[in-house]
């Protein structure tokens, strides 16, 4: 395979050129077929020199995914400047999330589809800030505290990611990831059409 042959790196820039190879391993095989030692193959290296750089696997997994929460953050800011109202950069802000998962599918792969965020607690602040992100959306879409829409915000953020897992991971053979935006764009008017009905009824 192509890539599986060993490629060069420049002097001092191992620790990008391993979490290039993690990536590209995620990409191929999931979470399962990484290893330090695949990894360091990957690249040309001995099988411990990793260790000057990351004190473990988990180590090492876990610096490839902040990685790439950094550039979906930057996408994801991108986005949202110049939007109108808060409806349209929440909407916008969905349909990067599956851009970015097309675009960087081993980058997704680890920050929002794998078991590593239970193994870690270092990703948990950035998901903590997406969270806090989209209730304000939330809460400005609506106009309703930010205390009343925390289950809206989680049905949402739920909603973005079961489309994710049934298109990107073959979960289900129903819909595709070129539908998946659209799909979660229904998604989410529906549920904010059914918040204001549960608000209007008095409904808890």
């Amino acid at each position: 395979m192509p890539n599986a042959r060993p490629r060069p790196y420049h002097h001092g820039d191992l620790p990008e050129a391993l979490k290039r190879a993690v990536l590209e391993l995620v990409v191929e095989g999931g979470l399962e077929a990484v290893t330090v030692a695949g990894a360091a193959r990957r690249v040309g290296v001995g099988p411990t020199a990793p260790y000057k750089h990351f004190d473990n696997l988990d180590d090492m997994l876990v610096a490839t995914a902040l990685d790439g929460y950094q550039r979906f953050r930057e996408r994801q800011k991108r986005v949202s400047e110049g939007q109108p109202d808060a409806e349209s950069e929440l909407l916008a802000v969905l349909d990067e999330y599956f851009r970015f998962a097309r675009d960087e599918p081993g980058a997704f792969t680890l920050i929002f589809n794998s078991s590593l965020t239970r193994r870690s607690r270092r990703i948990d602040p950035w998901a903590q800030e997406d969270y806090d992100n989209a209730l304000r959306l939330v809460s400005q879409m609506t106009g309703a505290p930010a205390t009343e829409c925390r289950e809206l915000a989680l049905a949402i953020s739920a909603l973005t990611i079961g489309q994710a897992r049934m298109t990107i991971d073959r979960y289900s053979p129903v819909s595709t990831i070129d539908e998946a935006p659209a799909l979660t764009r229904a998604g989410v008017r529906m549920l904010v059409a059914g918040f204001h009905a549960c608000r209007s009824s008095g409904a808890s």
